[in-house]
């Protein structure tokens, strides 16, 4: 008998993980939205409006919601079988946020608010302020309050607030439609503060969207406060109140920025911040944008043969490279300011409305300064953080680990970008992938065609012994070297000297997905 969490852990190998595979197809998600109608036409015991999912994670199976609580049901091959267990329930709810429309989000999370009874926000929010404002927990970081201060303040009710963007655990983002009721300020010119919050609220306002376009530049993060319970909504009022500590404290060109704060306060249910609006994810674009191009471009032995010969410049190649780049500049930002982002996979990587790529969710991320170290290079901080598929060995074992823990997981997103595959997606159960990829130390295989620098620097990153793993400003020398080589037209990965015509011919005859040996 198969057992329910290995079923649900398939598609998904850890908590908060969004991603939707790769290797997947719109033709095969209709297919399968189609086979979720008729499974609910022959249940008979799940009412139309309630939502039913099939999961885009490739695993062959099909996620149902019904009933009192909600997430109450899995289909399981034809069988409808119940899923009591709370943890269950919360994996279930991440999937469906993943798969399902927004007419049925708000539905399910109508449900919820009927069944989370009676919330003490009073009681909540005291509590919050003595988590947030108490004894920091490991790795939290001691941010400046000046930073804080600096950013302009709005009501709720100046922000309208458009299409639900993403959700999450404990809140929503949202789509900035207008900002309105901007105040100009005190006449007093005495009062500098004032006006200088005043001209910058007026900016954000006249600056919403991209000239010329429609395109929206800002977007609204807040709590969903009617559909959490006490803990959540407790744990939401803390992990807002961090992330804008910490999203004040970054500046950097490809770490997603803070515009504007709520005027409520931190530790309140009405506190939300203004944060970058992002587009597609790096997970999207490799799927929906880097897959059919490199299958249009390079489809045949012949259209690889051409493109030896012509030496045509991989521009395929230098959009990846030069994204791969961006990733890395902003790992050797963190990393310079000792804070470990912890959660690195190409659902975390966003592009917003310059085309930059940025790291989108910066939840995870801890400074170290405030850690218990261990070595010269790791630390005691809590382990089992972030996505499995992408986490490393040492953080999946709980042993110490520090900044060269982003670096491996820097290696397997950058084979997915190159390989436009999700990595391990032919293991499947938790406790294969912890045998095989963990303690044996299975990689992906690479193609030697990508040349040698990119070959030896994705090897190099996921390397099961952290202490051989390059540093995040090594990663961004050779990416840079390597784009370099490709403006100037030499030794383009794929044509020298490893993509040479003979490899070209070898990679042909054997391009498969299997597993390397230990790293």
């Amino acid at each position: 008998m198969v057992m329910i969490w290995d079923i649900l852990w398939n598609s998904e190998f850890c908590e908060g993980d969004r991603e939707q595979s790769a290797h997947q197809g719109q033709a095969q998600r209709r297919q399968r939205r189609g086979r979720a109608t008729d499974n609910r036409e022959r249940s008979g015991s799940c009412p139309a409006v309630q939502a039913s999912v099939a999961c885009a994670c490739g695993f062959g199976f099909l996620a149902i919601f019904s009933g009192r609580p909600p997430l109450q049901y899995v289909f399981v091959g034809n069988n409808l079988v119940s899923v009591n267990d709370a943890k269950n329930r919360s994996i279930m709810r991440q999937m469906m946020r993943r798969s399902v429309s927004n007419a049925a989000l708000d539905e399910a999370a109508k449900r919820r608010r009927a069944s989370a009874g009676n919330v003490d926000v009073d009681k909540c929010r005291r509590i919050a302020v003595e988590i947030g404002e108490g004894a920091a927990p490991e790795g939290t970081i001691d941010y400046p309050p000046s930073q804080i201060t600096l950013l302009p303040k709005f009501r709720l009710d100046e922000i309208i607030a458009g299409r639900v963007l993403q959700r999450g655990s404990f809140g929503t983002i949202r789509e900035i439609r207008s900002i309105v009721s901007v105040e100009s300020g005190s006449d007093d010119d005495d009062d500098e503060p004032d006006q200088q919050f005043a001209q910058d609220k007026k900016l954000l306002a006249e600056s919403l969207l991209l000239e010329g376009s429609k395109d929206v530049r800002y977007a609204i993060k807040s709590l969903e406060v009617e559909s959490l319970d006490e803990n959540s909504l407790i744990r939401g009022m803390v992990d807002l109140a961090r992330e804008t500590d910490a999203l004040s404290s970054y500046s950097h060109a490809h770490i997603i920025k803070i515009w504007a704060i709520g005027s409520s306060g931190k530790f309140t249910p009405d506190y939300f911040v203004v944060i970058d609006r992002l587009y597609d994810s790096l997970e999207e674009r490799i799927i929906t944008t880097w897959a059919k191009k490199k299958s249009i471009e390079a489809t045949s032995f012949v259209d690889k043969v051409m493109n030896w010969r012509s030496g045509k410049v991989d521009v395929l190649m230098k959009e990846k490279l030069r994204c791969a780049h961006d990733i890395a500049t902003a790992l050797e930002y963190l990393h310079e300011h000792k804070v470990v982002f912890r959660n690195l996979k190409p659902s975390k990587c966003s592009f917003n409305i310059r085309g930059d790529i940025v790291l989108s969710d910066m939840g995870l991320s801890r400074d170290t300064r405030n850690a218990s170290k261990v070595t010269d290079e790791t630390f005691k901080l809590t382990g089992n953080t972030g996505s499995l598929r992408f986490m490393a060995p040492e953080v999946a074992l709980n042993k110490p680990y520090g900044f060269s823990a982003d670096i491996y997981s820097f290696g397997l997103t950058l084979w997915q970008m190159l390989k436009t595959e999700v990595p391990f997606h032919t293991i499947t159960g938790r406790t294969t992938f912890v045998n095989l990829v963990v303690k044996k130390g299975a990689r992906p295989k690479v193609e030697e065609s990508w040349g040698g620098p990119l070959v030896d620097l994705v090897k190099s990153c996921w390397h099961s012994d952290l202490t051989k793993r390059p540093t995040a400003t090594q990663c961004v020398s050779t990416l840079r070297q390597e784009l370099n080589k490709l403006a100037k037209g030499k030794n383009k990965p794929g044509l020298s000297p490893q993509g040479s015509l003979l490899t070209i011919i070898s990679q042909d005859l054997s391009d498969s997905d299997g597993l390397l040996g230990a790293a």
